[in-house]
């Protein structure tokens, strides 16, 4: 199949043997094997979603916890990295945000090229929800909770 100059190979023959494996399923009464972690954008589009974290729930439970797992030393000693270099540079833009709006202000400048950088002030509008205008038991029904996995990493307390 081809549409618009670009090849489809393989179309049919994918969309056969997905629903050839979801009629699997359904006769079996299973779920196939989960695509995302819970908590992910797809997982509110799915009509499984309560259905899959409940099952994720049980297979999370059985996890068990674990000293010296040697294997993941390295990336979470790079992650810690990132992670302390983020803060710092999502401090520091800040800061040069605060100088750099300061500076534009003081020259009367809304829009200004500089070093090959065009940068420049705007006025946006934004919507949010004053939920104190909000009854409480609307709230409650609009609420949804929904699972999500969270890693952290934190330095070992030192004794």
């Amino acid at each position: 199949m081809r549409r618009e100059g670009r090849k489809f190979s393989g179309l049919y023959r994918n969309s056969i043997e997905r629903f050839l494996e979801v009629e699997r399923h359904r006769a079996e009464k299973t779920l196939p094997p989960r695509q995302y972690d819970p908590g992910d954008w797809h997982c509110s589009y799915c009509s499984f979603e309560e259905l899959c974290d409940a099952a994720y729930t049980g297979e999370f439970s059985v996890l068990c916890e674990g000293n010296g797992f040697g294997k993941i030393e390295e990336p979470v000693r790079r992650y810690n990295e990132l992670s302390s270099l983020k803060k710092e540079t999502e401090r520091e833009i800040e800061e040069l945000k605060t100088v750099i709006k300061g500076m534009m202000k003081e020259e009367g400048l809304r829009k200004a090229n500089v070093d090959g950088f065009t940068v420049s002030l705007s006025l946006q509008k934004r919507r949010s929800l004053d939920k104190s205008l909000i009854p409480v038991e609307v709230l409650k029904k609009a609420e949804k909770e929904e699972l999500v996995e969270v890693l952290y990493v934190k330095p070992k307390a030192i004794r």
